[in-house]
């Protein structure tokens, strides 16, 4: 049947495929947010009241009528890559291409195609004005309540829940405006640039770590639960949540957590192999007497993301794995290459779900669950470490369902390992097998920054886990000889 995440552009674990095979009840009904329905996201009627109210006041008509256009404007920033040309087009939906959602205000910025400057963006909606200013780092401060937002999406859903509270979604880019034109506009002006500049390239031999270098990836937008309103389906899936600390809703966290060095190790190793997300699984045992997880291994799924034929294999033979070692299944983990370790609209969804099937009939068959994320490569960090974060989700209420869940930051420590054990080490090496001939394998010999190689960081990184005695030293010849 395969994972879960095969319906997902990114991956995600098959979690229940696991608990299918083993004595936790998955009998509970989990309705996956990709299978609810229109209806339940957006009111019925929005543009037909137009017609309910013809013999209202004019006043009324304008409010329809503008509140129609917004409507518009919404199935237009849906298909807003219908508005290019076939070339176009298809060139910025190609592997070297860029694709129109992800497009950034700082990748707009950096072309010169915007500049910053105060008061430059706007928001007119039912009769009301917006105006914001376009800072230097591609983020928008609100004139109006001096707040920053992390894209158009994000202030344009901000302001129009003033205006009207039910509002499902933003529109950002078919709806804000920059010196009084639609950023679509300015967004459909770069794509075309970036289509005429890779036809003249396209024969270019540039190494594609060295152009990750000349042109790196833009972090993504960075929103409050607060601004996000209810699920819709223009929201980007991708757009990252801040975490909340427990302590600022006046709760205690759920749960302790301590984390093996070994299961680090291999987390940390597991994520710098390769530019695409990685996704694996985290087995320990669960003290239900002192509310605490020990998370002891971690076990990486080496499966590509669509490979229907290994992706049960891999998770019987983790399953297996869990069971020889009388573990339980405690959670997950995945990478953001390149962005930080705050999870994705998505990651929140599929957290949610997780809980949810482990959650069981009764207390005794309760497990819990943590998200992990691995940022390997980020942007504007001077580490050479990769950073982690662990995250749970608190579930909407029970009157609002149709709200995204609330990220909740997990803190965790570290439990002290005598030493790497051999299952870690081989499991190193078979990842090293299983990613080295992919064409998302990191190109270790090349410098990741002046000086300091690919996997001179990678040796860094992990053996930050280990004392600095031979064991270290004798870590760090392991990674250089199984990627060399």
């Amino acid at each position: 049947s395969g994972f879960l995440f095969l319906k997902f552009y990114l991956p995600r674990p098959k979690l229940h495929l696991i608990m299918e095979s083993s004595n936790i009840p998955i009998n509970m009904k989990v309705i996956p947010p990709s299978k609810l329905k229109l209806s339940e996201c957006i009111p019925a009627g929005t543009i037909s009241q137009s017609i309910e109210m013809r013999d209202e006041s004019s006043k009324v008509k304008v409010e329809v009528k503008e509140e129609a256009e917004e409507m518009e404007d919404e199935e237009m920033e849906v298909g807003d890559e219908e508005d290019l040309d076939d070339e176009t087009r298809s060139s910025t939906k190609g592997s070297s291409g860029v694709a129109s959602r992800a497009v950034t205000l700082q990748m707009l910025l950096n072309e010169s195609v915007l500049e910053p400057g105060d008061g430059l963006l706007s928001i007119d909606y039912l009769g009301q004005k917006f105006t914001g200013d376009l800072l230097p780092c591609g983020k928008i401060k609100s004139q109006e309540t001096d707040e920053v937002f992390g894209s158009p999406s994000a202030w344009a859903i901000y302001c129009k829940k003033i205006v009207n509270p039910e509002k499902k979604s933003g529109c950002g880019w078919a709806s804000v405006k920059y010196k009084g034109k639609k950023l679509d506009a300015y967004k459909n002006l770069w794509l075309k640039k970036k289509r005429i500049d890779q036809g003249n390239n396209e024969n270019d031999d540039i190494d594609p770590l060295e152009e990750m270098k000349l042109k790196p990836v833009v972090p993504r937008a960075i929103v409050k639960h607060s601004n996000l309103g209810v699920r819709s389906s223009e929201q980007d899936q991708n757009m990252m949540v801040e975490t909340m600390l427990f302590s600022s809703t006046g709760k205690l966290q759920p749960f302790t957590i301590s984390v093996s060095l070994n299961a680090m190790i291999l987390m940390d190793f597991h994520s710098h192999l390769t530019s695409s997300e990685i996704v694996g699984y985290l087995g320990g045992h669960w003290d239900v007497n002192r509310h605490h997880v020990s998370i002891e291994i971690a076990f990486p799924c080496r499966c590509r993301l669509g490979d229907k034929a290994n992706s049960s294999q891999v998770e019987f033979h983790i399953y297996n794995s869990l069971k020889q070692k009388g573990l339980s299944l405690l959670g997950w983990y995945h990478s953001h290459p390149n962005f930080e370790c705050l999870p994705t609209l998505r990651d929140i969804d599929s957290q949610l779900e997780y809980q949810i099937k482990m959650k069981g009939n009764n207390d005794a068959a309760y497990l819990p669950c943590t998200g992990f994320i691995c940022a390997p490569y980020l942007l504007d960090s001077d580490s050479l470490d990769c950073q982690y974060s662990a995250f749970w989700a608190i579930p909407p209420p029970d009157s609002k369902p149709n709200e995204y869940g609330k990220p909740m930051k997990m803190e965790f420590s570290l439990k002290s390992d005598s030493f790497v054990t051999p299952d870690t080490l081989n499991e190193m090496k078979l990842l090293v097998n299983f990613y080295k001939n992919g064409a998302d394998w990191i190109k270790f010999k090349k410098n990741y920054r002046p000086g300091i190689t690919f996997v001179e960081k990678v040796k860094r990184s992990v053996s930050r886990f280990l004392p600095a005695n031979n064991a270290e030293k004798r870590l760090v010849e392991y990674i250089q000889e199984i990627i060399s």
